[in-house]
């Protein structure tokens, strides 16, 4: 494989050979990252093994990858998506687009501030039915299906510490800050 050195030493700084795997005599790198293999039999990278997560069935998923797939959605202009190993469901905080919002809200008669809609349980449907939708259309297994929501109106912003510079999630800053909700879930 030509150039395979350079990049072996670049994935496993500089040689560092606790990376290396040794499968019937064949080098695997383990470098944190998951992927598949296309078709045409191109690597895919999906998501790093540090943000996968093991539901109670024994799923495992993808968070980011999974919140990328939701952020698509117009209603959707932030998303955590959380599981656990102790439940069997995913659920999020979002914070929907409070233009896709407030037409919503007219098509169907509430005339509610942008932060009250938040609070309202119609909303609430009807972000699940919207996240529902996405993922039938990206054909997501129905373990992926996001099966509760809080809808929160203020988005995530590095003040908080909910968002890194590049506008990752924190997750361990987000789980402390939405557990009680999450602990009335499921």
């Amino acid at each position: 494989m030509k150039g395979f050195r350079r990049l072996f030493r670049s994935l496993t700084q500089e040689g560092d050979s606790s990376s290396m795997l040794f499968i019937n005599s064949k080098l695997h790198l383990q470098i944190g990252d998951i992927g598949e293999i296309l078709p045409n039999g191109v690597l895919r990278i999906i998501d790093r093994k540090k943000n996968l997560i093991k539901l109670s069935q024994g799923e495992y998923v993808a968070l980011e990858h999974l919140e990328s797939i939701y952020g698509q959605n117009a209603i959707v202009q932030d998303i955590w998506v959380y599981g656990d190993s102790f439940k069997s469901v995913l659920v999020a905080v979002i914070v929907p687009n409070p233009e896709t919002v407030n037409r919503w809200a007219n098509d169907f008669g509430f005339t509610k501030p942008f932060e009250e809609l938040c609070s309202i349980s119609e909303l609430q449907e009807h972000i699940l039915l919207e996240l529902k939708s996405t993922a039938e259309k990206n054909k997501l297994s129905k373990f992926e299906y996001i099966k509760a929501v809080t809808v929160e109106a203020k988005p995530f912003d590095i003040e908080r510490g909910f968002v890194t510079a590049t506008l990752k999630n924190q997750r361990k800053n987000l789980l402390k800050f939405y557990r009680f909700q999450y602990l009335n879930f499921t």
